[in-house]
């Protein structure tokens, strides 16, 4: 069966599993500066990718950058391994992370064989690339029945959309490993089913992206390298709107910045043919 769940109300159970792993994430974890905006994130992602953590499974994380999430993540219980494309970064993280394995490598054509990991994790790589050929590859390298977490930027925040524009008059580059080529629309999420039989996506943050407008200002016209960012009652209290309005009016998802999908593979090892003969649930 082929199924795309968008995202919705939130069960006991599911929130318990959230705030479990997000606890044992944030104990392995050294602070970020990103923290309040990614918490959310990580603890929608991980109760997916529980199965592979339990069972010391085989993880690939797709982008390692410095390697802190790559590490993160074994430390929670998998074999993972960083693939990242830039060579000073794979360089950087082997000798911060030494116990953890880093490849120097394409997104686009990974260097493993098929078949090869029980789960998959990625944040903000998609916009980078060209999406669907990546998602190809990961389906290649997953197992049957193996799971993937992609966490991305939407194309249609206008706090966004005001960055990435303030980005390009004031002639401020991306790093060259981390230049957006296209971000992901909030309505191409269900264009996943042509990859995997499960699909299942939830938006997140509406408007507490306002609240990154005064550290990053400082930041561009001050030369500052780091963002300093707290949770406190105002981020609180937008967050609990940014739920609610999501809840109520889902159509405002494609006005969010953030998107966790969550993928399982074809346990029978033939997505195509689940894809084609399935049928679409939208809940």
């Amino acid at each position: 069966m082929s199924k795309v769940m968008k995202d919705g109300p939130k069960g006991p159970s599911a929130r318990g599993g959230e705030h479990h792993w997000l606890q044992r994430w944030q104990a392995v974890r050294q602070p970020w500066w990103f923290d309040p905006y990614f918490a959310p994130l990580i603890a929608e992602a991980l109760p997916h990718l529980a199965p592979c953590l339990e069972s010391g499974g085989d993880l690939l994380h797709v982008g390692s950058g410095i390697g802190d999430k790559t590490d993160a993540l074994r430390e929670l219980g998998a074999r993972a391994v960083g693939l990242e494309l830039s060579p000073d970064l794979v360089a950087r993280a082997r000798d911060t992370y030494p116990t953890t394995r880093f490849v120097e490598g394409n997104a686009l054509a990974m260097p493993f064989e098929d078949g090869t990991f029980d789960a998959v994790f990625s944040f903000s790589v998609m916009q980078c690339l060209d999406w669907r050929q990546m998602l190809t590859e990961v389906r290649r390298v997953l197992r049957p029945g193996g799971r993937a977490v992609f966490i991305e930027n939407l194309a249609g925040s206008p706090f966004a959309q005001a960055y990435r524009l303030g980005k390009r008059l004031l002639r401020s580059p991306y790093r060259t490993h981390q230049r957006p080529l296209r971000h992901l629309a909030w309505e191409e999420c269900p264009e996943l089913l042509q990859v995997f039989p499960t699909v299942e996506y939830r938006a997140f943050h509406l408007f507490t992206p306002a609240l990154l407008a005064p550290p990053v200002l400082a930041r561009v016209f001050g030369g500052g390298e780091q963002i300093a960012v707290g949770g406190g009652p105002s981020f609180t209290s937008l967050t609990r709107l940014d739920t609610e309005l999501l809840r109520r009016f889902p159509s405002l998802s494609d006005r969010a910045w953030k998107v966790v999908v969550r993928v399982t593979s074809s346990s029978t090892g033939r997505p195509e043919q689940d894809v084609v003969l399935g049928r679409r649930t939208s809940l």
